[in-house]
């Protein structure tokens, strides 16, 4: 079938193998720039159980699923360190954890005073109120690091436990 001199089946296979080359051009350059370099420094990191790369549209993501650790902030640090130097679009970290009823209770519990903190920037605070959640949450224990950019908030009952990582930032500005 020919249309203003171009055979259209020509035309439609050749566009289908130049699509299907350049998509695998990327997937080939997303794996030995992005993925692999960040899957090496990844297993090096003690808590991580697993991980996954996604993408949507032209947000990046990676889903980990961390063990219990001891200190979430420098398991988080660690996982972002390892990004930094390799991806520069920016990569949302999507963290799994393994919560049970009564630790997502302690959490819509402790957000409050979360959020609290964050906005009024009363951390002393934020931290006795958290103390004072624990002591009326048989078995739970809560344990809560800040930097200049987040809050990590780690909550453990028994073998489940509870990982959320909070902007210190509302409405766009940094609070505090």
């Amino acid at each position: 079938m020919q249309v203003g001199g171009f055979n259209v089946v020509k035309v439609l296979v050749i566009s289908v193998i130049t699509l299907a080359l350049l998509f695998g051009v990327q997937f080939l350059y997303n794996h030995f720039n992005y993925e692999k370099p960040v899957a090496e420094t990844l297993d090096e990191i003690n808590g991580i159980e697993s991980y996954q790369f996604s993408s949507h549209g032209e947000r990046d993501q990676l889903i980990i699923k961390l063990k219990e650790v001891p200190n979430l902030q420098a398991t988080y640090t660690a996982i972002t360190g390892a990004l930094v130097n390799i991806k520069q679009s920016p990569v949302e970290i999507v963290i799994q954890d393994s919560p049970n009823d009564a630790l997502q209770q302690f959490w819509y519990e402790s957000q409050f005073v979360i959020y609290e903190g964050i906005q009024s920037g009363r951390f002393v605070d934020m931290k006795n109120k958290l103390e004072q959640l624990t002591r009326v949450h048989d078995g739970i224990t809560a344990r809560v690091f800040l930097d200049n950019r987040r809050v990590y908030f780690q909550a453990s009952d028994g073998d489940y436990y509870l990982y959320k990582v909070i902007d210190r930032k509302l409405g766009g500005e940094p609070v505090a």
